[in-house]
């Protein structure tokens, strides 16, 4: 199954290609791609060349706008400010060891092919800090609130670049405006995207700052009740976060998030079970839940934070054993999980074979029972059921 329309892979005398179908129905699909093979059979690839549309395997240069084309994922998020909308595509785009999702705002394949051949050319020659400057990215943010047993929460964000550098803020209640938090982020994308966002779901001013020092000098003359704090900045100014709340001032508290690529790079699970370890996933506009009993009362202090996060996990975990049975991931062996898992990052057959040690057609095969456990029909299906993150 292509992005857009239904396709076919089809394998003669050594030689594969895919071919792009007319049919609009997977009835008709099928039919279509049988009539094509039964012409490849009885006269070989000069019969059906003028059908065959690009050969499969990533086989194509990241300069070709048909290697994206091969690797569009679909993605749920919005930009900050946005209305939640209807999905639209994305790209995974690496370079010299450093890689981000990048939405590319439209549900239209050619387009967003386009857009990741324009991002990926932007940063071959002009580098990381210019491409992130001039076009959003998805990021996770993780929250690392114990160590024993080990809880997080993350949930992930598109950055601001400087392209939407003008994001009206909201409108803030007469009874909550004069209530203040610091945010300490170097990065300005994912600065202006976090301030946005924290000061539309918590009502809250915020000033929004590069450094700890900054945030230091000026927090408690502007009367801030909280300060976040970009975990990296902490750990260049030795600032003590255990369990990653501290107090900034004397009576500003300060809470540390950390910025991953995805969220695959933020958490490595422990080996053990609930007992031991429990990342949660929040939404973007209950990204501060597990304190926010704390948030909505004065003064907010240390402790105030520390038992609001205590009180939230032991609620979570336990109700962890009363949760119903797991969905039809459950279903899936650990090969079919680990092929779904790259399949949803944008790797072809191919590429999921060298990173498994496998073959490309015990690669499908894992795919067809996958999708037969899932009930769905495509790879665009899979990735939807998964939740494509």
């Amino acid at each position: 199954m292509a992005v857009r329309g239904w396709a076919a892979k089809m394998q003669h005398q050594g030689r594969r290609h895919t071919f792009s179908l007319q049919a609009q129905t997977q009835a008709g699909a099928e039919a279509e791609a049988q009539e094509l093979y039964a012409q490849l059979r009885a006269g070989g690839w000069e019969a059906v060349d003028r059908f065959a549309t690009q050969p499969s395997g990533g086989s194509f240069d990241k300069t070709d706008v048909r290697y994206w084309q091969e690797r569009l994922l679909i993605r749920k998020g919005s930009p900050p400010g946005a209305a939640e909308g209807k999905p639209t595509l994305c790209a995974h785009i690496d370079h010299a060891g450093t890689g981000y999702y990048f939405p590319l705002g439209t549900d239209d394949s050619d387009a967003a092919a386009s857009k990741a051949l324009v991002i990926y050319q932007t940063v071959l020659y002009r580098g990381w800090r210019t491409a992130c400057q001039m076009f959003p990215r998805e990021v996770c943010l993780a929250f690392h609130w114990s160590s024993t047993p080990l809880l997080w929460t993350y949930t992930n964000m598109q950055t601001a670049p400087l392209a939407i550098a003008g994001l009206a803020q909201p409108a803030l209640a007469q009874n909550e405006s004069n209530r203040c938090f610091f945010l300490a982020e170097a990065d300005p994308g994912i600065r202006r995207a976090l301030a946005w966002q924290l000061t539309h779901h918590l009502g809250w001013r915020c000033v929004a700052v590069s450094t700890i020092e900054a945030a230091r000098a000026q927090c408690e003359d502007q009367g801030a009740s909280l300060c976040l704090i970009n975990a990296e900045l902490q750990n260049r100014t030795g600032l003590p976060m255990p369990s990653r709340l501290t107090t900034l001032t004397g009576s500003v508290s300060a809470l540390a998030y950390s910025v991953h690529a995805d969220s695959d790079a933020a958490f490595v699970a422990p080996q053990g079970g609930l007992s031991n370890y429990l990342y949660k996933r929040l939404p973007l506009d209950r990204l501060l839940e597990p304190i926010q009993t704390a948030l909505n009362h004065e003064p907010v202090s240390f402790e105030s934070l520390r038992h609001a996060a205590q009180s939230y996990f032991r609620s979570v975990l336990n109700t962890v054993t009363d949760l119903e049975p797991a969905s039809a991931s459950v279903l899936l062996t650990p090969r079919e999980q680990q092929v779904l898992g790259l399949l949803c990052k944008g790797h072809v057959d191919k590429e999921i074979a060298a990173a498994l040690g496998i073959s490309p057609w015990t690669v499908r095969g894992h795919l067809k029972h996958v999708f037969a456990k899932l009930q769905v029909r495509s790879r665009i299906e899979a990735m939807l059921w998964s939740g494509a993150k």
